[in-house]
Order: structure tokens, then C-alpha cells, then sequence
């Protein structure tokens, strides 16, 4: 093994476990670093900062200068939100610049004993990367990451708090309804600024899962042959917003009539992956 073992922190519960299982097994060879994201929640940084602390590491912290660690400025460049191979702003802000960080060294990723799927699916993509996966090889589930922090007597970010599984950005386009409906409960500047992007973009980036519907927003689709991002995207209307089916329809779609399970049943998948 390779005397370089990089483990990838996401300020999240279980990639601090496997951090924290990679450095009682592997000592100081163990660097941890982070990708910095624009629309994360302020309190990562809080959680980082009180890891570290109880750690007793520095954590080296990466950020995109292309699109500011943006995903907005990422879908609007790309003029796409979500594919089938997944979101642009993964790979432009978080897995590129990870991934040219110590490239030889051996990874440790947090994915958890019931993730061992996306386990294999990064392995398929990234043939020839040394991987370990700590909380898979120990049986770890989300849930153990969890009960883990708490007996560490460790706090974790607001998000976690409000009922998302994650705390990632806060405009995750892998989230499902539920999700953004929770994102319009907590944070409906996060919602509006990417409803409104989306009126602008048209309907090639709608990226929820049977690809006819999105978030709408009361404000008229935005005009055509725009050259550069809306200012108006970053401000909220006194009407507020609405995930169709999810309360007062939209005025400029139809609402959509098979979401209500989704409703009932966010809190099983309220979050977008990491």
C-alpha cells in the first residue's frame, strides 16, 4: 500500500466515521480532505472546524475557481441540471478536484454497509483507484454513523437537525419531491433559485425522476436568448413557490396528480446523495 491514504470528507456523518476508523487503523498517513461548496450550510464549516478539534487533524480544504464552487453557475454554463449520468456539479466541484488531488493515493470513501451498490458503481468508473471502504468492510450502516457521532458527543449540521439524511447542498438535483419540498420548508431561497433557473433553461433541465415535472415557480418563464445568468434569480417573490401537487398547483403548469406518496414517504428519501 502506498504510504499516501487521502480520505474524503464531506462534513458529513459517515464519511467522518470512516475518517475517524481510517486514522485508528492507519495513524498519520491519513490526510483528510474536503471540497468546499457554495451551497452547502454554513454549519459544515462549524462541524469541520469541531472534527478537527476532536480529531486532532487539520483537514485540507479544496474549492473550484471556475464556477466558484457554484452550482448554479455550473448548470448554467452546461445548460443542464441532472442527467442520466448524474449532475454536472459533482463532478466540476467536487469529484474533478478531488480526484486530481494525490491521485496515486489511496482513497477512503465513506459509503455506508447499505451503499455497497455505489460502492461498485465508483469502482466501475474508476478502474485502477485503490478504495477503501471502511464502513462497508466493518458493516456500518447510516444509522450506526449517527448513534457513533452522538456517544462522541459531537453536534451535526443544521441540516442533519431539520430532518435531511445528508447535509450536502442545499440544491441537490439528485433529491427526489420530498426533498424539495423539505428544501422549500427550510430554505426557499435554495427552491426559488433553482425554479427560477430552471423557467430560464426550459424544459431539457427539469430533472426530477419521470422527467415531467419541476420546480415551479409563480414568475412567467423566463425570456428567450438570454446570454448571461438572470440577476433575478437570487430574489424571492412575496408569492412563494410550490412543488406541483404539494400544495397551491402552479399557474404556469398543469399539477401533477401522482406525487402524493412522495409526500408521505419524504423522509426515506428526502436527501440527494453525496
Amino acid at each position: 500500500m502506498t504510504d499516501q491514504i487521502v480520505a474524503r470528507f464531506s462534513c458529513g456523518a459517515a464519511s467522518f466515521v470512516a475518517l475517524t476508523i481510517a486514522i485508528e487503523r492507519y495513524g498519520s498517513r491519513v490526510e483528510a480532505v474536503n471540497a468546499f461548496l457554495a451551497a452547502e450550510h454554513a454549519d459544515n464549516r462549524r462541524f469541520l472546524a469541531d472534527v478537527e478539534r476532536y480529531l486532532g487533524i487539520a483537514v485540507t480544504v479544496l474549492q473550484d475557481t471556475k464556477y466558484d464552487a457554484d452550482p448554479l453557475k455550473v448548470w448554467w454554463k452546461k445548460r443542464f441540471i441532472a442527467g442520466k449520468d448524474g449532475a454536472p456539479c459533482s463532478k466540476a466541484l467536487k469529484g474533478e478536484i478531488l480526484d486530481a488531488y494525490r491521485p496515486k493515493a489511496v482513497m477512503v470513501l465513506g459509503y455506508t454497509a447499505d451503499e455497497a451498490d455505489r460502492l461498485d458503481r465508483f469502482l466501475d468508473a474508476n478502474a485502477g483507484r485503490n478504495v477503501i471502504a471502511p464502513l462497508i468492510e466493518d458493516g456500518i450502516t447510516k444509522d450506526d454513523c449517527f448513534q457513533i457521532i452522538a456517544d462522541a458527543g459531537l453536534v451535526l449540521p443544521v441540516p442533519y437537525l431539520q430532518g435531511f439524511r445528508n447535509s450536502n447542498c442545499l440544491k441537490c438535483p439528485k433529491g427526489g419531491l420530498g426533498y424539495w419540498k423539505h428544501i422549500d420548508l427550510h430554505y426557499p431561497e435554495s427552491y426559488e433559485q433553482v425554479a427560477r433557473l430552471q423557467d430560464v433553461l426550459g424544459p431539457k433541465s427539469w430533472f426530477l425522476s419521470d422527467r415531467k415535472n419541476l420546480l415551479v415557480s409563480t414568475s412567467s418563464t423566463g425570456p428567450s436568448g438570454m446570454t448571461s445568468m438572470p440577476t433575478n434569480i437570487f430574489q424571492r417573490s412575496s408569492v412563494g413557490f410550490q412543488v406541483p401537487g404539494f400544495g397551491q398547483p402552479s399557474l404556469a403548469r398543469p399539477p401533477a396528480t401522482n406525487q402524493s406518496t412522495a409526500v408521505e414517504t419524504w423522509g426515506k428519501n428526502s436527501s440527494g446523495s453525496r
